[in-house]
């Protein structure tokens, strides 16, 4: 661990770096924390809180104040996300996983760290369960070039895929 103080105060640590922030783990080989909050990242890269986990290779994450504001993954990028959503037939909430993956992706958040936006460029994929009123209509899979994906009161508002759009749709069976 190496800390410099100056104009451009910071920490830097190597090998296996962990660093708890509010309610996330960040795991990395190489990892810088500014004095602004902000952080970056190299090789082997994850990012974990109660719903979710982001995998990378390199990443930069901006905070405002301590709130995260955006995320950056520039190579590898890949993010699950978490839900737990109602089977028809069985009482109980079940977790599914949404998974998006691409070369590179850009996450921008609210003020409250719900996610506003989510892009994803080069050999993107999008693969996730389409859940109403809590209750499984089915799952997509997605893939393109580019996938540009925004949020509104923490579901998705607006889908945009660009360059040899792939989409396939399966019904849940049960519904």
């Amino acid at each position: 661990l190496h800390l410099y103080k100056g104009n451009n105060e910071r920490y830097e640590a190597t090998g296996s770096v962990i660093l708890y922030k509010q309610n996330k783990e960040i795991k990395a080989e190489h990892l810088i924390y500014f004095d602004n909050n902000n952080i970056e990242a190299q090789q082997n890269i994850s990012i974990k809180d109660s719903l979710r986990l982001i995998l990378g290779d390199s990443l930069y994450i901006n905070y405002i104040d301590s709130l995260i504001n955006t995320i950056h993954i520039k190579s590898n990028a890949k993010l699950y996300n978490t839900r737990n959503v109602l089977i028809k037939g069985d009482s109980n909430k079940k977790k599914l996983e949404d998974i998006l993956e691409s070369n590179n992706m850009h996450i921008d958040f609210y003020d409250d760290e719900t996610v506003k936006n989510i892009n994803l460029y080069g050999m993107a994929i999008a693969d996730f369960s389409v859940v109403e009123d809590s209750l499984l209509k089915g799952h997509n899979n997605i893939s393109g070039d580019s996938i540009s994906i925004q949020y509104q009161n923490e579901e998705i508002n607006n889908m945009k895929i660009s360059g040899g759009a792939i989409g396939k749709f399966v019904p849940d069976p049960d519904n």
